[in-house]
């Protein structure tokens, strides 16, 4: 019988074909009194030892079969062997309560993934799976149970599981895998990062996939445009997917045609930037290379995970520098760290707070931690000498704040000019508009610095007050909610009277649904991940920007989510059915 599943499409395609699930399997914890923990310890250290043997072997093959993007997973994992925060407290138990090392490997595991929860960080709790994934190895190899290899795959399949340690991912083969879905994951997991990188379908977030289904499961279909899995699908099925395949086939070329014929304006003549979204500098694609106006939001954060030290000014400055080097002259946004102490606790003062997303993280942490955030400044001032570098403040609530930041700024360059080092002493200033507090000073916020962003993925979450990681209450995260639309209203017509740009850089700038909405409002810079780029710059050469205005103004005066998104899809039906979809 078919069944159907809905989830979080963050790769596109249309495939079916024969259905793989990858169960790396329970392991049975044995938790038991031990008598001598200086041996039990030296079993720890052998462990570790084939844990470091399996990672190396891992690199090189890895590096060998897929490259350096792929194969850096590998090195974070062997460097978190060497991080002492995790072993200096299993040394300390095993001797204090003389348990078993896997018993006490386990409970740091569960508090790891207990402490990532209460972030409701969708992006750090990703990246945090690492040290889990590692502990996960170390558990393995002192109970000598290996887990399945992906690597030994026959023929293409789609593949379903629970979720996929992100060293089990950095090992995917487009030739063997035609699909990816997943119970658990989010947009911005290790999978669907590097899903898009390599063009397979995925879907991830698909709720009690395997609680729910107990029959056997001989095939899938995968539809990542609209979010749906069809386990053993029928004839009907597979003949209507065909079909779409075929139309969305053909779209993609009426892009390309788009793309290549027409610059990124409207049909009557207003230019509408569109950038890319990215978090590392191999992501700079050909889509970003070829078919962006730059980058609208590089999130710097990610080179600050999983390690033992800060990254160094110099290791900061040749990553910003390559990404503004291979761009230049098109724009590259860098946003300052935007993650809380708890994730870099390793070397910071950090003092654990009941709730992270409500506390010491991005500017708040950066001003607590002044050296920390002097680095990262430097780096990104030098670098800004060699390319068309912005610089973006995130999480600002408050004029004072974004002053602060301001003074340090010129603090940093007032060094910089004492060491007779090069750098740039005008960058472009942005702040990012996410919080509730900032939409409602905006006009004061615009009179200080260059430009704005706004960030809708948190301006949601602050506004409605949704977890959208929680899944009882992700459906009220509704970025059709008239108050996050007027709200936007609001930013954009502050922006406007300041004479500053205004962009969007959160999910709703590659959601094509608001396309035409956003860029009535008067916005004329949208940022999205690269993979986004073509469909909505062929849409925008569709869009008439004076009836996008009035449609925008008719928006704003719905009372209702339910009534915002019936105007939207009947739009989308009557004016734009030939560029884009929602079913």
């Amino acid at each position: 019988m078919e069944k159907v599943y809905h989830g979080i499409p963050v790769s596109p395609g249309i495939v079916w074909g024969e259905a793989l699930v990858y169960d790396p399997g329970v392991i049975n914890i044995p938790r038991f009194k031990i008598k001598n923990p200086k041996e039990e310890y030296k079993r720890v250290q052998s462990a570790i030892d084939i844990t470091k043997e399996e990672l190396v072997l891992l690199y090189k093959k890895t590096l060998e079969n897929f490259g350096k993007k792929q194969a850096g997973i590998f090195d974070v994992h062997l460097m978190l062997l060497e991080d002492e925060t995790i072993f200096v407290e299993l040394k300390r138990r095993i001797y204090e309560e003389l348990l078993n090392a896997e018993s006490i490997l386990y409970d740091i595991a569960q508090r790891y993934a207990k402490d990532i929860k209460l972030t409701g960080n969708a992006f750090i709790e990703e990246r945090t799976a690492d040290i889990i994934d590692v502990i996960d190895r170390i558990i393995r190899n002192l109970l000598e149970q290996k887990r399945p290899d992906l690597d030994n795959i026959k023929k293409p399949c789609i593949l379903l599981s629970l979720d996929l340690p992100p060293s089990e991912t950095a090992r995917l083969h487009p030739d063997k895998i035609r699909a990816i879905v997943l119970e658990r994951g989010s947009t911005t997991s290790h999978v669907a990062i590097l899903a898009r990188s390599l063009k397979i379908p995925t879907i991830v977030g698909v709720a009690n996939l395997f609680n729910s289904y107990t029959g056997i499961i001989k095939g899938a279909a995968v539809d990542s445009i609209s979010g749906t899995l069809y386990i053993n699908p029928s004839s009907d099925t597979i003949i209507k997917l065909r079909q779409k395949k075929i139309q969305l086939s053909r779209r993609l070329h009426q892009y390309e045609k788009r793309i290549i014929s027409y610059p990124s304006q409207t049909q009557d003549g207003r230019r509408i930037s569109v950038l890319a979204n990215i978090e590392l500098p191999n992501e700079v694609d050909d889509n970003v290379k070829h078919l962006s106006a730059g980058v609208g939001l590089y999130r710097t954060e990610y080179l600050f995970l999983n390690k033992h030290t800060p990254p160094t000014e110099e290791e900061q400055y040749n990553e910003y520098l390559y990404v503004a080097k291979t761009l230049n002259p098109l724009p590259v946004t860098l946003r300052t760290i935007d993650i809380g102490g708890d994730k870099l606790a390793s070397y910071t003062n950090f003092i654990k707070e009941q709730n992270p997303q409500l506390g010491c993280r991005a500017v708040r942490f950066c001003l607590a931690h002044k050296d920390f955030f002097k680095t990262q400044l430097r780096a990104m001032l030098r670098a800004a000498t060699n390319g068309n570098i912005k610089i973006m403040f995130p999480m600002i609530s408050s004029v004072d704040e974004l002053r602060d930041v301001k003074k340090i700024m010129e603090e940093v360059k007032e060094d910089l000019s004492q060491q007779k080092v090069s750098f740039n002493k005008n960058p472009e200033i942005g702040t990012m508009i996410e919080i509730p507090s900032a939409v409602l000073i905006s006009e004061e916020l615009a009179r200080e610095c260059d430009f704005f962003s706004i960030g809708t993925n948190d301006l949601l979450q602050y506004s409605l007050a949704v977890d959208r990681n929680n899944e009882n209450i992700a459906h009220l995260y509704e970025p059709a909610h008239p108050a996050i639309l007027r709200m936007l209203k609001m930013t954009v017509l502050s922006a406007k009277n300041a004479n500053i740009p205004c962009s969007i850089c959160g999910e709703m700038a590659s959601d094509p649904l608001f396309t035409e909405f956003l860029i009535g409002l008067g916005l004329n810079s949208l940022s999205m991940s690269s993979v986004s780029i073509p469909q909505i710059r062929a849409l925008i050469t569709k869009i008439n920007y004076a009836e996008a205005s009035e449609f925008s103004e008719r928006l704003l005066k719905c009372s209702s989510s339910k009534e915002v998104r019936s105007m939207l899809n009947e739009r989308i039906r009557t004016k734009y059915k030939n560029i884009i979809s929602i079913a």
